[in-house]
């Protein structure tokens, strides 16, 4: 798949979720998350959540995330982080995730 059509597939196929980490003295925001677009809000927040998540290796080494901080390396998204969707804001909350729009 050549540039262009990646960035087509991108634009038809997925919504980005901006990660802000507030917790902890956060950084800001720290990362772009690609998501399947078909899924619900709810399960859009839970899949850039699993994505931003340091288990086997950096989160910032998978290919649907893009590292948007200065830093080269970052903490896990955690409760009380701030997900941007679609215009709206969602709190990760201690089960699921609180909107603040």
């Amino acid at each position: 798949m050549n540039a262009l059509e990646k960035n087509f597939d991108i634009m038809t196929n997925y919504n980005e979720v901006v990660v802000e980490h507030v917790a902890f003295n956060g950084k800001g925001k720290v990362a772009k998350v690609l998501v399947d677009k078909t899924l619900s809000i709810k399960e859009q927040l839970e899949k850039a959540y699993m994505l931003t998540q340091n288990i086997e290796d950096g989160w910032w080494n998978n290919e649907l995330v893009t590292n948007i901080s200065q830093e080269n390396a970052l903490r896990s998204t955690s409760t009380e982080d701030i997900m941007h969707i679609n215009g709206e804001k969602y709190m990760v909350d201690m089960v699921g995730f609180r909107k603040l729009n």
